[in-house]
């Protein structure tokens, strides 16, 4: 009879494949009942029930086999339902995040800071224009820890101070990343608030969590609101220098800057260190994450 008929149907393999956007990669399925090898044998190895404290019973395969009837396995036999049963079955993604490192191209140390602290994972840029669109060709990834290897200003720089602070690529063309407009800047600056712009159109991702953005150039936590607007703007504490930065010590894969008081600040301790957010912190920090001690 026709419940007969649905029910044979029902007990056919159904192949499940999880579809995977652009951002993210596959973690499990979840949902009711039970999955099958392809000979449709019950597999006793994982659970889709599993909780989030039993990851060792994950259904972590890409694609699997299930089928439309309720059945009781484990215990031996199928329950002689005559109808087909609905099944709940869900992907369960998250986004694929990795740390990211952007440095300027006039020094070819900042080219081997970032492959010290990112590897593979970086990108250089000239101008401001360069910096937001090596951002935005981070387009199937989240970023997570970003570090920017730049020059800024000395201190109490007028070009520095008009801009609210930041960080330029050619010094000479005013075409950097800056906090707020000039009227003498390249057509290739760019701003904080045209980074905002790109995160609202979601053409530049930032990882929610506790990530944080490092700023190796000078005085760059200390010259204008640009810090505090750069961390309002995605989310994240900055990391940045609050008097004179340069390389202290190398690893294979780490970095240590020490950020003090230089000629110019005529040696005042209120220019010397590293500020993480509004925390003063040692003279010295170590990339990439966890930081290193004082």
């Amino acid at each position: 009879d026709s419940s007969q008929q649905a029910f044979q149907g029902a007990s056919n393999l159904v192949t499940l494949t999880a579809h995977v956007n652009c951002g993210y990669e596959f973690v499990r399925w979840k949902g009711t009942g039970d999955v099958y090898d392809v000979n449709g044998n019950v597999r006793l190895d994982v659970r889709l029930a599993a909780t989030e404290d039993e990851p060792e019973d994950w259904v972590t395969d890409t694609s699997i086999y299930v089928k439309m009837v309720k059945e009781d396995a484990r215990g031996g036999k199928s329950i002689p339902l005559l109808l087909a049963v609905s099944r709940m079955l869900i992907s369960v993604v998250k986004p694929k995040i990795i740390d990211v490192s952007a440095y300027s191209t006039q020094e070819a140390c900042f080219a081997g800071y970032a492959e010290r602290t990112t590897g593979s994972n970086r990108f250089a840029f000239v101008t401001g224009k360069g910096f937001l669109d090596g951002l935005k060709d981070i387009n199937c990834e989240w970023i997570g820890d970003l570090y920017i290897f730049s020059h800024a200003w000395s201190y109490l720089s007028a070009s520095g101070l008009s801009h609210d602070g930041g960080f330029y690529g050619d010094p000479n063309s005013n075409s950097g990343f800056y906090g707020s407009w000039t009227f003498s800047d390249h057509l290739d600056a760019r701003y904080v608030s045209d980074l905002s712009v790109a995160i609202a159109s979601k053409e530049i991702r930032f990882a929610t969590g506790s990530y944080k953005i490092f700023i190796e150039g000078c005085h760059v936590g200390e010259i204008g609101p640009f810090v505090s607007q750069l961390s309002a703007a995605t989310g994240r504490t900055v990391v940045s220098a609050c008097g004179y930065s340069s390389e202290y010590s190398l690893t294979p894969n780490t970095v240590k800057f020490a950020s003090t008081a230089y000629f110019d600040e005529g040696q005042d301790p209120d220019h010397d260190g590293w500020l993480e957010g509004s925390t003063q912190l040692g003279t010295y920090y170590t990339v990439p994450f966890p930081i290193g001690s004082n």
